[in-house]
């Protein structure tokens, strides 16, 4: 059993993520598909988490050669987030020490990170999973709500955006002055549609008083950068499979459910409604 975990990938915590997004961005639609997907998320988290726990050697080897699947490894405490969320109905108070737990864990982590790799920077170290790392507790804002903890969200919401931009600075100075070589890593440039919709994702759900100016700019640099990334996206998707294309996956969906809930924040229709439909239709497909 220890050497079969040995072997589950890193960015499958990626995919179990996504999916609990996913039933968040169709639950209005289906309540039942909304559970489905958490069902599943939760069916491939399990075995990414056991081996975090019974692979303990593996996995700090990975976190300390691997930059770029270190920046993936905060998804154990995202999708802990997200699933603890799915649970607050039917079970409170195991869903919110869970949550808790996550969300802890998630700081500690930074706090390996930055000392680890910050304090130690190499510019061929830098990838955009860096994002997942200083901009991925945002998750904590979007699912906060689940806990009444809106205010807790709020501070993490501001934490994340804080984060976005240091790390906007140093990942693109990376990527236009020492270009991704290799072929397998090439497509984490996806992940550049994550991070700013994810704020605005995490600002709608903890935010009571919202700015619609504030909104209004948010939206435009996410959807900036998710025409940016679309245009790549063909070019990505001609390459080799590799475990890279886990960021087909996340970032395409969070897109989606941030996009969604600008259009119902505004009450747009029409045209708005097709292209709404078109990301959640993208990030599906995708997933």
């Amino acid at each position: 059993m220890t050497f079969k975990l040995k072997n589950v990938p890193t960015p499958l915590a990626s995919i179990a993520f996504s999916l609990t997004v996913l039933g968040d961005l169709w639950n209005s639609y289906s309540h039942l598909l909304h559970n489905i997907c958490g069902l599943l998320g939760f069916i491939l988290f399990l075995p990414f988490a056991l081996r975090c726990f019974f692979c303990p050697e593996a996995m700090r080897q990975e976190l300390t050669d691997d930059p770029a699947t270190a920046g993936l490894f905060p998804k154990l405490f995202m999708t802990s987030m997200q699933l603890a969320a799915y649970l607050a109905p039917y079970f409170y108070q195991a869903g919110f020490y869970w949550w808790w737990l996550a969300v802890i864990g998630h700081f500690i982590f930074i706090v390996w990170f930055t000392y680890y790799y910050i304090f130690h920077l190499k510019w061929q170290d830098i990838f955009a999973t860096w994002y997942i790392v200083y901009v991925g507790i945002v998750v904590a804002a979007t699912t906060a709500p689940a806990f009444a903890l809106q205010n807790t969200g709020l501070f993490v919401f501001y934490f994340g955006l804080y984060g976005y931009i240091a790390t906007l600075i140093l990942i693109s100075w990376r990527y236009l002055r020492h270009p991704i070589e290799k072929l397998a890593q090439k497509p984490l440039f996806c992940i550049y549609t994550a991070p700013m919709s994810l704020c605005l994702a995490g600002y709608l759900k903890s935010t009571a008083d919202k700015n619609a100016l504030f909104i209004l700019c948010m939206v435009i640099v996410a959807q900036f950068f998710f025409l940016l990334v679309l245009s790549q996206l063909p070019r990505f998707l001609r390459q080799p499979f590799a475990l890279s294309y886990a960021s087909f996956t996340f970032p395409f969906v969070i897109t989606a459910l941030a996009f969604t809930g600008t259009v119902k924040y505004f009450g747009l229709g029409g045209i708005w409604h097709y292209f709404d439909m078109f990301e959640k239709l993208l990030a599906s497909g995708l997933i």
